[in-house]
């Protein structure tokens, strides 16, 4: 670890330190080498580390890497950084490169401020710094580009410290740090907060306080998980904050207000259990919903429909151009009611979407419902909601590919894309790998949509273009994987596959496969068609046969599938015939926009 001193008008130095724990006494040990001043910060750091976490039976072993002849190590700015060196320790964690501290404690841990802090901030840069914990007060002697940490105690210093060991980012830290302790402020910007900082330890007991307290965070909670229905990383944290038996005693205990803001709570719960394929999830959230239908408004009730007719039909493999009766009934309502008011409708442009995309997964032979719809919807949508009309063009692109009518998909595809009419192939490759360096969602599915019409349009892109994009998806890919990333691997690989790029395409296959299992039941079911594309290409192997075949009896036992639509899996009784049958006929079982 290093160890930063000063010396007056003779300038300063870091000394590099050896520190490590052993059995003994609690005690320190120390070399020769520091003076009384530093033996006492050293013992004050010791006191306050062990104030906060236990250290029975350890002796720290400190010893400086330097010259007999070296003057002593001084100061009581020795105290902060060592008592850091002993959670580091207390862990078998090495110190994070770049970060130095300087600051005196007091027994009870609060930090103190300390002298000769812009020679240090020198010193630091010079030996690769890049940030450093001080009190407050010090933060102004902090010059750039070394970035202070401020910190008033050792609990909120150890805290930072622990992001900087999975983030070593100063910066996002210090910019961030103020919303983590802060609930309403949190919750609030946890859909812009890097994703290393929902780890750090204030931000976890803020979470738990959230979660303790419905009545006073609910309403905040619920816009957040909005927010972040479709981004798992984030929506993770948020939702298990509530069960269902926690928000039912809040509106046992609460006036009629609170049922409003829990059914608004359910529909966002379910719309994320619909993003990972969580079935099951959503029959639980389901029940209770419809346990508040008779106190919640109309709006309610509408966007509760399209969220749970994905669940119930897309999320299902359930396919039907059959629309439910209490369905029907709200779209007329609808319908009558924006005849009257006859302006831009959000609420009906949506419902009419959700019955496009459900004629493009009931197959190509429905695709002119699909187009009616998508009409009636950009009707309703007109020009106050032109982000939610564009999506009806990926719909389109997506009919006309299982249509197999390359030169409409291609036309919408630059109309979706916002290119020029004439682009192609080159064109789109190019925005495929732009696209495959942003954050947010629509980027996903606008990449998964260019990656799918390339490899069904069976374009092969010369190769250092392929190997392009898949560098930088490879530079890209978060480390929680979600939906469509499982789509965009499978297609990637088509692409790799007829570029000759064997071993790249396998990659690509195996992550997809990871991707789907690590998902709920319908991500699960998506596996059998990267497992097909696997036997396709002779790339298979014996384990892989294996997780197939788990992959399909879970799939014909699972009682939040539609079993009818997975009944052509029984014909073949051996797994490689079955994933022959199953590659030959994958627009059947995964049609419109789940391959």
């Amino acid at each position: 670890m290093p160890l930063l001193t000063t010396r007056g008008g003779s300038g300063g130095r870091v000394v590099h330190v050896l520190a490590g724990l052993v059995p003994g006494e609690d005690s320190l040990q120390v070399a020769a080498n520091f003076s009384p001043t530093s033996l006492e910060a050293l013992q004050i750091a010791y006191t306050a580390y062990s104030s906060l976490h236990l250290l029975p039976g350890m002796t720290l072993v400190l010893v400086p890497l330097m010259r007999e002849d070296s003057p002593p190590i001084s100061g009581c700015s020795l105290a902060l950084p060592i008592a850091l060196a002993l959670y580091l320790l207390d862990r078998r964690l090495s110190w994070p490169d770049g970060v130095f501290a300087t600051g005196g404690l007091q027994p009870d841990g609060k930090v103190v401020a300390v002298d000769g802090v812009p020679e240090k901030c020198r010193i630091a840069r010079f030996d690769g710094g890049h940030s450093m914990f001080v009190v407050p007060s010090n933060c102004p002697e902090v010059t750039d580009p070394v970035v202070p940490i401020p910190c008033t105690s050792l609990d909120q210093a150890l805290n930072d410290l622990e992001y900087l060991l999975i983030d070593n980012n100063p910066e996002v830290l210090v910019e961030f740090r103020p919303f983590l302790a802060r609930e309403r402020l949190l919750l609030s910007r946890l859909h812009e907060l890097p994703l290393p900082l929902l780890h750090h330890p204030d931000c976890r007991s803020s979470l738990r306080n959230i979660g303790a307290h419905p009545g006073d965070f609910l309403h905040y909670a619920v816009k957040a998980l909005q927010h972040c229905s479709f981004d798992p990383a984030r929506a993770d944290w948020l939702a298990d904050l509530y069960s269902i038996e926690t928000l039912q005693e809040l509106i046992d205990h609460e006036e009629i207000d609170a049922v409003q803001t829990v059914y608004e709570w359910c529909i966002n719960r379910i719309a994320f259990a619909n993003h990972i394929g969580d079935t099951c999830s959503v029959g639980r959230w389901k029940e209770f919903q419809q346990t508040l239908e008779t106190r919640v408004t109309a709006d309610q009730h509408l966007t509760a429909w399209n969220h749970l007719f994905v669940a119930e039909r897309f999320n299902r493999y359930h396919f039907s151009m059959a629309i439910p009766d209490d369905i029907q009934r709200l779209l007329s309502e609808e319908e009558a009611r924006n005849r009257i008011a006859h302006r831009p409708n959000k609420r009906l442009g949506a419902m009419y979407g959700t019955l496009s995309q459900n004629c493009g997964f009931c197959g190509p032979q429905w695709f002119a419902g699909l187009e009616e719809y998508a009409v009636k919807a950009e009707t309703s949508f007109d020009r106050e909601y032109d982000s939610e009309k564009r999506r009806l063009s990926l719909y389109r692109v997506y009919g006309h590919l299982d249509l197999e009518d390359y030169s409409q998909a291609g036309q919408w595809l630059n109309h979706y894309l916002g290119l020029q009419p004439g682009d192609g192939p080159e064109r789109w490759l190019e925005q495929a790998v732009h696209l495959a360096g942003g954050k947010q969602e629509v980027r996903l599915f606008s990449l998964a949509l260019i990656v799918r019409a390339l490899a069904d349009m069976k374009i092969t892109p010369d190769t250092k273009d392929i190997l392009a994009l898949t560098a930088e998806l490879g530079q890209r890919i978060p480390r929680h994987l979600q939906h469509p990333w499982q789509l965009i691997l499978l297609n990637l690989a088509r692409l790799l596959g007829e570029a000759g790029l064997v071993a790249e395409c396998r990659t690509a296959l195996q992550r997809a496969a990871a991707i789907c299992l690590a998902g709920g039941e319908t991500m699960q079911a998506m596996a059998l068609q990267v497992y097909a594309e696997l036997q396709y290409r002779s790339l298979i192997d014996e384990p892989d046969l294996l997780a197939a075949e788990e992959v399909r009896q879970r799939v014909l036992t699972s009682g939040y599938l539609h079993s009818q639509h997975f009944s052509g899996l029984r014909e073949n009784t051996e797994t490689v015939r079955m994933l022959e049958h199953l590659h030959r006929n994958r627009s059947t079982f995964f049609p419109f926009s789940y391959r």
